[in-house]
């Protein structure tokens, strides 16, 4: 979510009285998030607390369950692109080579 946002980490820890590393760790879940803590990153992040938890239709999850940086690149690269049908030429450019790729 923060990266759909374009916030930085230091932006967020800025924001929620953390220092980026600290936001690492809660990304990375090396540390849990307390309520309280997660009401400060959605209002940091001007989004709904709902919108941070798994099973939320705006949570995002992978195999892994993280969205890599480069999801998040081709999602922003995308969503820039203003014109509907060069947008969906991409996304077809973009399935033809993960289908064509596929291991």
């Amino acid at each position: 979510m923060r990266l759909s946002r374009g916030v930085t980490q230091v932006d967020l820890g800025d924001a929620i009285g953390l220092t980026f590393q600290q936001v690492q760790k809660y990304e990375w879940g090396k540390n849990r998030i307390s309520v309280g803590r997660l009401f400060k990153i959605a209002e940091a992040l001007k989004v709904n607390v709902a919108d941070l938890l798994p099973g939320h239709k705006n949570y995002r999850d992978t195999e892994n369950g993280r969205i890599s940086p480069e999801d998040f690149r081709v999602l922003r690269a995308l969503r820039s692109i203003n014109d509907e049908a060069i947008r969906e030429k991409m996304i077809d450019l973009i399935e033809f080579v993960a289908k064509k790729y596929e291991l």
